[in-house]
């Protein structure tokens, strides 16, 4: 199967997940997990930056129309915002010296500790900037505040189990 034809089909299945999934899953209306972000943060390091970012503003627009929220756009904001970071942040993870293979694959090679230095602050940016343009406002920042970390951890939960079942390379 071509690479194309498997992310798309990836794509697919994740967005599907999110919006029939994970839209419906929230937790005491404060915890939602946001299960496409396993597919943006397993993109190929080889990914064009723009490539990259025009991927996550698609899947984020996707969402957004179809999701239930009266306010259009902010999950294609914050993805495009998450996407822009995430180089900078796996370059800063990662011990290129020691890595041997093909910067495709990096994601799928590393080792449970890194995955959670990795992901745990990328899900965390995601929910701030998603929760915050969610609100417009600072009157309930605790609130908020609340959303954001019930969430990173609610998501955590997913992305990690899903990263670690689905995308790591098996071992011959």
């Amino acid at each position: 199967m071509s690479l194309f034809l498997k992310h798309s089909a990836l794509f697919l299945v994740y967005l599907f997940l999110q919006v029939f999934v994970g839209n419906h899953a929230t937790l005491f209306d404060v915890a939602t997990p946001h299960l496409f972000l396993t597919f943006l943060l397993m993109l190929p390091m080889s990914t064009a930056f723009t490539w990259a970012i025009l991927i996550a503003f698609f899947s984020g627009l996707t969402l957004d129309l179809l999701s239930d929220g009266l306010v259009k756009g902010v999950h294609a904001f914050s993805a495009v915002f998450l996407m822009s970071i995430r180089d900078f942040w796996v370059w800063g993870t990662t011990n290129r010296v020691n890595y041997r293979g093909s910067e495709s694959t990096m994601l799928q090679v590393q080792t449970f500790p890194w995955y959670l230095q990795y992901m745990t602050p990328m899900v965390f940016i995601h929910q701030l900037v998603y929760y915050f343009l969610d609100a417009f406002t600072l009157d309930h920042a605790g609130y908020t505040m609340l959303r954001v970390v019930s969430s990173t951890v609610y998501t955590l939960l997913f992305v990690l189990s899903f990263t670690l079942l689905f995308h790591r390379e098996t071992k011959r």
